[in-house]
């Protein structure tokens, strides 16, 4: 699971793109703190997710290599590579 992300660098912030008056309609965005548009036209929900998701890889990545370091092995730990591979299109 290693190399270079090649997502969009940074955090990731939420955005209001339209009047935000109906949580169901896509008027939010997920933008980077540097300003790159990550994504536009998603619901509430789902750009507070997107938003979310480096540091939801960065906190797996983190978990799974102090999980190695005690020799921990598990079946969520299986599970949680096999979302870092998917994130990173490694799978």
């Amino acid at each position: 699971m290693s190399g270079e992300a090649k997502h969009t660098p940074g955090k990731w912030v939420r955005v209001l793109e339209g009047s935000g008056t109906n949580p169901n309609v896509g008027d939010w965005g997920v933008d980077s703190e540097r300003g790159a548009n990550v994504c536009s036209y998603a619901t509430k929900a789902d750009a507070r997710l997107i938003s979310a998701a480096p540091d939801l890889l960065e906190a797996l990545e983190g978990m799974i290599a102090r999980a190695s370091q005690h020799g921990m092995e598990w079946a969520q730990i299986d599970f949680a590579r096999a979302a870092i591979a998917k994130a990173k299109g490694e799978a």
